[in-house]
């Protein structure tokens, strides 16, 4: 989420930019509506069970290949948004899962051929991990589309997510002086993880707590050579965004432990911990963190940072090890507030960038008329 150059708000293909944010927001307020379900509450009318797929492709996928379709530049690449927002409307409705599982693959397959261009243009490290990232989510989609059950395709899900982030913060990490055997070793904990994912599919537990063991060497190798230790100490911006990408990093570890520890799980309290640890703690948090910079990036619409931010991400993280707490102590109910708790976080979060953008244009007029 770095390497995105703006955009005009005027620039042609405005529509081709905003359309796809909007549907992405819809599915994001549809995923939240139904993790209400998931949570048991007596809410309705929308098939909870695609939860995950809105979440992941029609929200969160989506935006990723947006972001990627404004680097590369060319009219095709927007095909890969358009697919993975055109899946939002069928996830919502009671049609065939082939149907929005087909526009999450060929979204998928967009975002890996997007990579394959940047790859040959710049064949570095961090773009390496990334094509990786989306070849994950490539595999996701294939599952997805021949029917397999949402847990087998958790872990290729987290990994689109997971390897997309590190290439990302990698990327980053050029800033600061990497040792050459940092490098190596980043190298391999990639490769491994890559490794534990295919394992996985024929030994499920063992490949979940090898995997949850590379994702604590990942999480190491983070904070020790990210970028985030040198701005933390900045002002503004900069350091909201470096104290959320640190904060995240706690996610990742506690994600990678209780993977090492419990291994292959599908429902109940455990699987719940395991599953927001890293998917609201460090997915959502990365999200949080990089969301003020990249929102005007790709939509050309600007935002006027304020501390605002930083509330909605500490309810977050407060909310969210308050429910794995309940999670660990078998609480049901605890696990119920805790879990409305994390989604009026996200949608505090949505309010606090609705009120910067308000702010910023109304600086610009008053910068117009002066």
């Amino acid at each position: 989420m770095t390497s995105v150059p703006a955009v005009s708000a005027k620039s042609p293909g405005r529509i081709a930019r905003m359309l796809p944010v909007v549907l992405g927001v819809i599915g994001l307020g549809a995923g939240l509506w139904m993790s209400l379900s998931r949570l048991g509450l007596p809410v309705d009318g929308l098939p909870a069970i695609n939860h995950g797929p809105i979440m992941v492709g029609g929200f969160i996928g989506t935006v990723i290949a947006l972001e990627r379709a404004v680097a590369l530049g060319r009219p095709w690449g927007y095909a890969a948004p358009w697919f993975g927002a055109i899946s939002t409307p069928l996830l919502l409705v009671p049609l065939p899962h082939t149907l929005p599982a087909t526009a999450l693959l060929l979204s998928s397959l967009v975002l890996l051929i997007m990579f394959g261009v940047f790859l040959r243009n710049q064949p570095t490290d961090f773009m390496l991990i990334m094509t990786a990232g989306a070849l994950c989510w490539s595999v996701a989609n294939a599952l997805l589309l021949i029917g397999r059950s949402i847990p087998d395709i958790v872990p290729w899900w987290a990994g689109f997510l997971i390897l997309t982030i590190v290439g990302e913060r990698v990327e980053m990490s050029r800033l600061r002086t990497r040792p050459r055997a940092a490098q190596g070793a980043m190298g391999v904990l990639v490769v491994a993880y890559g490794a534990t994912l295919v394992a996985g599919t024929f030994a499920a537990d063992l490949g979940t707590r090898l995997g949850g063991l590379v994702l604590v060497g990942l999480t190491m190798w983070l904070v020790r050579y990210d970028v985030a230790r040198l701005t933390v100490r900045m002002h503004g911006l900069p350091r909201f965004a470096a104290f959320t990408v640190l904060s995240g990093y706690v996610w990742l570890l506690v994600s990678g432990v209780f993977a090492a520890l419990w291994g292959k799980l599908t429902a109940g309290f455990y699987y719940d911990a395991w599953m927001h640890a890293q998917f609201l703690g460090f997915v959502m948090g990365m999200i949080m963190a990089h969301a003020p910079i990249i929102l005007p990036a790709v939509t050309g619409v600007p935002l006027q940072f304020s501390r605002l931010f930083y509330f909605p991400v500490v309810l977050l993280h407060l909310s969210l090890a308050t429910r794995i707490g309940a999670d660990l102590m078998h609480s049901w109910s605890g696990r119920q507030w805790t879990g409305v708790v994390n989604i009026v976080a996200v949608l505090f979060f949505m309010a606090v960038i609705a009120h910067s953008v308000k702010l910023a244009r109304s600086k610009h007029h008053d910068q117009g008329q002066s």
